[in-house]
């Protein structure tokens, strides 16, 4: 039997997983009750009216909040097959911890300058990018 595939193992990736799951819960709490999404779509419709190309879209809170705890659910209900070293789920970690890793990243520089585009200023948010920044890092070696 292969150690890494054996779900007690320090093989596998579930812990580190969970832990990104768990920020990204904790993550989606912080914004919710600290107002992040007009900040959000406020940034988008002031990147919109100078790049038309621009794809991101605006939410509603129910849809985005909605959205949100979909997504957790589903990374959630995928700890088991981290815990036994799935395969397939590898390349799905990377994206994951990546993408966290860079909203953090995100998070971090939009605190640094107060704002997100020259339009948009608000105050220091130092909850999420705490999150996203260290537990991303923490998924990538494991893998």
């Amino acid at each position: 039997m292969n150690p890494a595939n054996d779900p007690g193992s320090e093989g596998n990736f579930g812990r580190a997983w969970v832990f990104l799951c768990l920020a990204f819960c904790a993550h989606v709490a912080d914004e919710a009750l600290t107002g992040f999404l007009p900040i959000y779509n406020a940034t988008v419709l002031a990147m919109r009216s100078q790049y038309k190309w621009f794809p991101m879209p605006t939410f509603g809170f129910r849809e985005w909040l909605t959205g949100l705890i979909v997504a957790n659910l589903v990374f959630l209900l995928l700890t088991p097959f981290a815990f036994r070293n799935a395969w397939w789920l590898r390349p799905l970690a990377y994206f994951y911890a990546g993408v966290h890793f860079l909203n953090g990243m995100g998070h971090t520089l939009a605190t640094i300058f107060g704002q997100t585009v020259s339009t948009v200023h608000f105050g220091s948010r130092l909850t999420a990018q705490f999150e996203d920044s260290s537990t991303g890092t923490d998924l990538i070696p494991r893998l």
